[in-house]
């Protein structure tokens, strides 16, 4: 019986040596992180985020035409596009797609939005239901089959281009979900640059992804979340004054003071505030990344 005892025993501690996860697979350098790299990283220390073996893929085939959905989609969505309400419409695409919880594997870029407009975090955004809404039910035939998932995608995308900024391809394909995700998902405003940056590193992004997407606070004002106004001097207008408004000690709220103060990403803003082009090619990027979180890709 002893002797049974002791190998028991030896089988234990070997069992939860192979469990430890060494500290220098879970630490992330600056550097790593500025240069993009952090995320990938992390994904050994959890497999679950890398495999995402239960996810739908993002499939233009539910479409008869896919195409013509889009043609039709940004046709309609052209009409009612303003400078006025294209922030909200940004910010739209981002309150869909930012729930995903890439450890819970749930959320993401799903349509849930028009579920959860009485969450507390999506204040103001009813105003920008009516405006889709209200596109939605003007488009020809074609266009009324896109699901709120392509929807809330293209229309951010579109109202960016409209406004100034750049181009971006939306490739559709998402399928809507019929439940609310849980409130309490997305970045909270009074966060600062190390917590936006471990969320969003959490779930696939890059510190520089928080800076871009960030970014976005050039467009609308805010209409629920004192203080209330203007985002920047140019809020009709995507471009980087955002930026430039970040190294003069201003911004809206703390997370975006933050990003001005803390040293891995200020390189960043001044990156953007000095080129304006490469905060359009980053953004462009992470805004796509962003609409692919809760879909596999492939």
């Amino acid at each position: 019986m002893a002797l049974q005892m002791k190998h028991a025993q030896a089988h234990m501690m070997r069992s939860r040596a192979s469990c430890v996860v060494p500290k220098a697979s879970l630490q992330t350098s600056r550097r790593q992180l500025l240069l993009g790299t952090g995320a990938a990283l992390l994904l050994p220390a959890f497999p679950g985020i890398a495999l995402a073996k239960n996810l739908p893929a993002v499939d233009p085939s539910i479409y008869a035409d896919a195409a013509k959905v889009e043609a039709a989609a940004r046709a309609g969505l052209r009409k009612v596009i303003t400078g006025e309400n294209a922030g909200n419409l940004v910010r739209m695409a981002f309150h869909d797609a930012g729930t995903w919880d890439a450890l819970k594997q749930t959320g993401g870029a799903d349509g849930s939005l028009r579920l959860e407009l009485d969450q507390p975090e999506n204040g103001g955004l009813k105003y920008g239901q009516a405006i889709l809404t209200r596109a939605r039910e003007d488009m020809d035939e074609a266009g009324k089959a896109i699901t709120w998932a392509d929807l809330y995608q293209l229309a951010g995308a579109e109202a960016v281009e409209v406004t100034g900024g750049p181009k971006i391809k939306v490739v559709l394909g998402r399928r809507d979900t019929g439940a609310p995700n849980p409130g309490g998902q997305l970045p909270s405003p009074a966060m600062n640059a190390q917590e936006l940056i471990d969320l969003f590193v959490r779930n696939g992004y890059t510190a520089t992804d928080v800076v871009a997407l960030s970014g976005s606070h050039t467009l609308g004002a805010s209409r629920k979340t004192k203080p209330k106004g203007p985002m920047d001097a140019t809020p009709a207008t995507f471009d980087n004054t955002y930026f430039k408004l970040l190294l003069s000690g201003g911004g809206a709220f703390p997370s975006d003071r933050t990003l001005a103060q803390d040293p891995q990403t200020r390189p960043i803003v001044e990156k953007y505030a000095k080129d304006q082009k490469a905060f359009f090619d980053d953004f462009a990027s992470a805004y796509i990344k962003m609409g692919y979180k809760g879909f596999k890709t492939a």
